[in-house]
């Protein structure tokens, strides 16, 4: 979802770039501003699908800590709460997320390795 001031900021952005173009058409012009709002449009759903796998992850960390030869109460007592938030569940089942994941092939985007890190950073704090 986007604000009217986010579509005003990108509709701006557009004017300003027709100013410096003076020979850009109204056609080109709109052809732009649709453009600049498919692309935010996109990155916020990039964002969600970043938070998912991160959730996701609470998982596969857990699992991986409680199978340790011989794990420790800290190993075995982790926190999944992140795993099973109602805000992510939501995301997850959003069919107009879903349909622009498809659409755009915005799935999978992102390295374990780096949501390994992001996560670890985020368990620090």
């Amino acid at each position: 979802m986007m604000t009217r001031r986010l579509i005003r900021i990108k509709a701006f952005n557009v004017l300003y770039q027709a100013s410096l173009n003076t020979e850009t058409t109204s056609s080109e012009l709109q052809k732009n501003l649709k453009n600049e709002i498919i692309n935010t449009s996109l990155l916020l759903v990039t964002v969600y699908q970043f938070l998912i796998q991160l959730c996701d992850y609470v998982l596969v960390f857990s699992n991986q800590r409680s199978s340790k030869h011989l794990p420790t109460q800290e190993d075995l007592n982790i926190n999944t709460k992140l795993a099973y938030n109602i805000v992510i569940k939501a995301l997850k089942e959003n069919q107009s997320i879903i349909d622009l994941t498809k659409k755009h092939k915005l799935y999978n985007d992102f390295d374990t390795e780096y949501i390994k890190k992001q996560f670890l950073d985020l368990q620090k704090t």
